[in-house]
């Protein structure tokens, strides 16, 4: 009988301790996960907060630029049209041979400023590439370059085009501006190569160059205003953004965003 309480006892024990152990492991499981849910929502609070910075950030450049863009059209635009009639009157009174060809080309001069300035308003001005959308935009900002700098600019789509908001598309376009702007200061480039790819709920913007190109290590030494910018456009985005270069080779950037 002895032996068969101890036995019992013993069962009993095991039992348990089995049934402490199992509540336990669920105990400390919900407390993990109760862990997780909270380092995960301070981590999105953190992000949410990030991100709305950024965005406030984005939107105040988006108004300055606007700004821009309405005071050349308006004033600054106002201005060189009035200074071309005055060459023009003075062209029809002027009676000296060297006078009226120097009003002349003061003249053509004058209208490629104006011309010049009008391009620069339409890629400063938001409203624009939300009119004309994404694709016409970069199409018409290539062409600005490849008539004024001289550089071969190719631009290609492929896919189905994907339904992006107008703020995405326009976030999008200032990346891209951005990176060509930079390939005009620093890569001394002949051509440029522009690929909008319209995937399976993505879109892959890929934009290369010829130029001279730049070591990775000492791109990311010496990152400036335009790759910080790009870098914060992307994460507004939540999209990725890659940049590979090397001396002699050009520079290539990879942009992926989610529709």
């Amino acid at each position: 009988m002895n032996s068969q309480h101890l036995v019992g006892a013993f069962i009993a024990g095991t039992l348990v301790l089995t049934l402490f152990g199992f509540f336990l492991a669920i105990y400390l499981i919900i407390q993990k996960s109760k862990q997780n849910r909270f380092a995960l929502e301070k981590q999105k609070i953190k992000f949410d907060y990030v991100n709305q910075i950024l965005r406030t950030e984005l939107e105040v450049s988006e108004n300055t630029m606007n700004q821009i863009s309405q005071e050349i059209h308006d004033n600054v635009g106002q201005v060189l049209f009035l200074a071309e009639m005055n060459t023009s009157v003075l062209a029809t009174v002027v009676r000296d041979e060297k006078a009226t060809l120097l009003l002349a080309d003061t003249g053509k001069l004058v209208r490629q400023a104006m011309s010049d300035l009008r391009s620069i308003s339409h890629s400063l001005s938001s409203e624009q590439v939300k009119q004309t959308g994404l694709v016409e935009a970069l199409k018409a900002s290539l062409s600005q370059v490849q008539k004024a700098k001289e550089i071969k600019c190719l631009f290609q789509v492929s896919g189905d085009h994907l339904d992006i908001s107008p703020e995405r598309e326009l976030i999008i376009f200032r990346i891209a501006q951005e990176a060509i702007s930079n390939i005009l200061k620093h890569a001394e480039a002949s051509a440029i190569d522009l690929l909008l790819e319209y995937k399976t709920g993505c879109l892959l913007m890929t934009l290369k160059d010829n130029g001279k190109g730049f070591e990775m290590a000492e791109g990311d030494k010496k990152k400036g205003i335009g790759f910080i910018n790009m870098q914060q456009r992307t994460k507004v985005l939540n999209g990725t953004l890659k940049i590979e270069s090397a001396p002699g080779d050009g520079c290539k950037l990879t942009l992926l965003v989610n529709a």
